[in-house]
């Protein structure tokens, strides 16, 4: 896969990550108070406007200009590696534009509000909030993380089974 074939594919996965975030975040401003909820699976799962000051599960919160930092960097590197990554298949490349595009997409809200804004709220049945709030971004950066994973852990067993039928 080429270096232009690379990025093109990382893009192809960042970019509607980045507008589907985008687009959301953009309607719960303007259609929700902050803190408002609307169920949508009653008491399992509702839209509620959220603010986060800091990264997962609101660590680093006030943390603004470092955590603005880390996506630029992030992202400069993720583009980085993705043009030079000479032997990486499509599937890790997508994985690294899904960690791209829920980079940029919280690195935009933070740039421009000094937060990001979440509205995914998983509840436990009788309304009560059970996991952080989480958008778009986030999604995107826990599946590309999970397929990395994934990806790793293949790759892994494909040596492994390598050396021992060398060794056989």
């Amino acid at each position: 896969m080429t270096a232009q074939k690379r990025l093109l594919t990382l893009f192809a996965f960042a970019a509607p990550v980045f507008v589907l975030d985008l687009l959301l975040k953009h309607w719960v401003l303007d259609h929700m108070a902050f803190r408002a909820t609307i169920p949508l699976l009653d008491g399992w799962f509702a839209l509620t406007h959220a603010r986060n000051e800091g990264a997962a599960w609101s660590m680093l919160a006030g943390q603004k200009w470092l955590l603005v930092t880390f996506a630029v960097v992030a992202s400069g590197a993720i583009i980085w590696h993705a043009s030079k990554a000479k032997t990486a298949k499509p599937t890790y490349i997508a994985a690294l534009g899904l960690l791209l595009g829920g980079a940029v997409g919280n690195l935009v809200d933070r740039l421009r509000w000094g937060w990001v804004v979440d509205m995914f709220d998983l509840q436990n049945g009788s309304g009560k909030n059970v996991f952080p709030i989480f958008n778009v971004a986030d999604i995107a950066i826990n599946v590309g993380v999970g397929l990395l994973l994934l990806l790793s852990f293949i790759e892994a067993r494909r040596e492994k089974r390598a050396k021992a039928a060398q060794r056989a």
